[in-house]
């Protein structure tokens, strides 16, 4: 992976998203005893987040918002929604597609990591949602600590 790439490489790039992945999967099993993120509240947050195992929902959405930052750095990743009527200025995106085009493959092999069998975008917490995923927005949904992180 090239972090040197620009924005519209990246998104013209298929199979960015698959390669960055394997990467990202192989350097999560080297370092499995130390978190990659620095900051202890964020760190907190992610856990609550990543290790529920009570609804797999909020992970699949965490992991495809970060891919989607990370193949289109001027997404905003607070807006996985695409707006219909076009008027998102080109900083929102699909986390539905990202979801069910990357993110479900880490389902199967290699990976056989424990997540939901369907995208996060249809489950109640997200598929009502519209607007930009400030802290404020109350997610609803169970866990409500997991929606709340």
């Amino acid at each position: 992976m090239n972090p040197q790439r620009s924005a519209a490489e990246r998104s013209t790039s298929m199979d960015y998203c698959s390669k960055a992945i394997e990467k990202l999967y192989a350097n999560a099993v080297k370092r499995a005893d130390r978190s990659f993120i620095a900051d202890a509240a964020v760190r907190s947050r992610v856990e609550t987040v990543a290790l529920c195992l009570k609804n797999r929902a909020g992970v699949r959405a965490l992991l495809a918002c970060t891919l989607a930052k990370a193949a289109v750095p001027k997404l905003d990743i607070r807006k996985p929604y695409t707006d219909i009527a076009g008027e998102t200025k080109g900083d929102a995106y699909s986390g539905r597609l990202y979801d069910e085009k990357y993110i479900q493959r880490l389902l199967e092999a290699p990976y056989h990591l424990p997540l939901n069998s369907t995208t996060a975008f249809l489950t109640p917490g997200f598929r009502t949602k519209n607007t930009v995923l400030n802290v404020g927005i109350e997610l609803e949904g169970r866990p409500a600590e997991m929606y709340k992180a």
